[in-house]
């Protein structure tokens, strides 16, 4: 693997970076594009939703992250570890991600009201897996580019830089991720009106999993093997679910 000054793994930070940056891109663009799908109005075969009825589905999926964080969380990376947690919650979301605007449609062209029972069902069901599956995702980030630190040379000087490498990497997809969903969204609509079109309003929904799928889930192959530690081991178990708990916990103070 490249090695930088002090005989930093270039490689490793660098597909880490990748892989966060990648997640707050999708995790971003899920929340941008999905109050503009749930307010298509139905003369445009859409479901029509009020402002207020879309927050209610983000609250909804806050409240069940927020203990899910804090209770179950810290337990999975104990059973399974970080890169386990992290492909496991990733991949049923690259199935959710494309199929939560085809469901809608569906269920709607299958004469179901804006706001019957199954339409509502699945907004919140929808809602609140993505929330569970990804919602942790920022906290795998982090312990697993604090474990990495931790195993590099001048791992104490190294936190800090890796941690706005992190931030950086971060912020930037999230300044990117609404400019990208608008256009798509956009896209996908001008040409689900056009005889001609190739693509339909769920375009920017499967630009999202294909991103999270090549640049999220894919990626963990690319590290090296056994970089990340089981968290079977006293000392390992100890930090890493101390870690997750004392993130999750920042949830409520946010």
């Amino acid at each position: 693997p490249a090695t930088g000054e002090g005989g930093v793994d270039l490689w490793t930070l660098g597909v880490l970076l990748v892989m966060a940056a990648a997640h707050s891109a999708v995790f971003l663009g899920w929340e941008v594009t999905y109050p503009v799908f749930a307010s298509i109005p139905s003369s445009s075969a859409g479901q029509g939703w009020s402002t207020a009825e879309i927050g209610f589905t983000f609250a909804a999926a806050s409240s069940v992250l927020i203990p899910f964080s804090i209770l179950l969380y810290p337990g999975l990376v104990r059973s399974w570890g970080l890169l386990t947690t992290w492909t496991r919650c990733w991949l049923p979301a690259l199935v959710l991600i494309p199929s939560f605007p085809r469901g809608v449609s569906l269920l709607l062209a299958a004469g179901w009201a804006e706001h019957s029972g199954a339409v509502v069902a699945w907004n919140y069901l929808s809602q609140m897996l993505f929330s569970l599956l990804l919602g942790t995702g920022f906290m795998s980030c982090q312990l697993m580019l604090f474990d990495f630190v931790a195993g590099q040379p001048k791992a104490d000087s190294l936190t800090a830089l890796a941690t706005g490498y992190l931030v950086t990497a971060q912020g930037l997809a999230r300044g990117a991720a609404p400019v990208l969903c608008g256009a798509l969204t956009s896209t996908g609509l001008s040409s689900e009106s056009s005889t001609t079109g190739w693509f339909s309003r769920s375009l920017a929904f499967d630009v999202l999993a294909i991103i999270g799928l090549f640049l999220c889930a894919a990626p963990v192959w690319l590290l090296p093997a056994g970089f990340v530690p089981d968290c079977r081991t006293r000392s390992t178990e100890t930090r890493t679910v101390k870690a997750a708990s004392s993130s999750a916990q920042g949830l409520l103070t946010q």
